[in-house]
């Protein structure tokens, strides 16, 4: 096991570290999942392609590069690559409660976080998004102070509000200042 601040880490953002966890699975085709830290120079023109596939943004008020750059060298927040043999399949930034953003029905711990994810749909492969949470997920609860993992999905759907619930995930009610109710979910880990 490891601990907390290990999950928080700083890394360079500008050098491409090694994978800090790894699994490997059998389907119908052997394949193995690895987490490293963001990298970058390697992923920040993918990572463009990813977010700018899922969201407008102003691309004069908004850095990925900074966005990164910050999180990778932050000691509360992190932000992990899952590649699939070898290739970026999803990315997972990781947040303590008290540098999240969104509202907490409770108060902080430093013992959960959140986790923001980024990637891009592809029918070849419609199990990008359950393959890259069930690989973050065990990583995460390897450090024996993460309590709860905390995850708000984009937009509302069913086929992923599903698999959160079959992953263990519970629906969290959660409310902005303005009364609009947040998607979030919410998983314990083993006491």
């Amino acid at each position: 096991m490891a601990s907390e601040s290990d999950l928080f880490h700083a890394y360079n953002p500008l050098f491409k570290n090694d994978p800090v966890f790894l699994r490997r699975y059998e389907s119908t085709k052997q394949y193995s999942l690895s987490i490293r830290p963001v990298w970058i120079i390697g992923d920040l023109e993918l990572l463009h392609d990813w977010i700018y596939s899922n969201w407008e943004l102003d691309q004069n008020r908004y850095s990925l590069f900074q966005h990164y750059k910050n999180l990778l060298l932050s000691d509360r927040a992190q932000s992990f690559m899952v590649d699939q043999n070898g290739k970026p399949l999803i990315q997972f930034d990781v947040l303590s409660m008290q540098k999240s953003y969104l509202p907490s029905s409770s108060e902080p711990s430093g013992n959960d976080c959140y986790l923001y994810y980024l990637y891009k749909e592809n029918f070849r492969d419609p199990e990008i998004f359950k393959k890259g949470l069930q690989c973050m997920i065990p990583f995460l609860f390897s450090f024996t102070e993460i309590h709860s993992v905390n995850l708000q999905l984009h937009r509302p759907d069913l086929a992923m509000s599903k698999l959160l619930t079959e992953t263990g995930f519970e629906p969290s009610h959660r409310e902005r200042s303005f009364g609009e109710s947040l998607l979030v979910y919410r998983k314990e880990g083993d006491p």
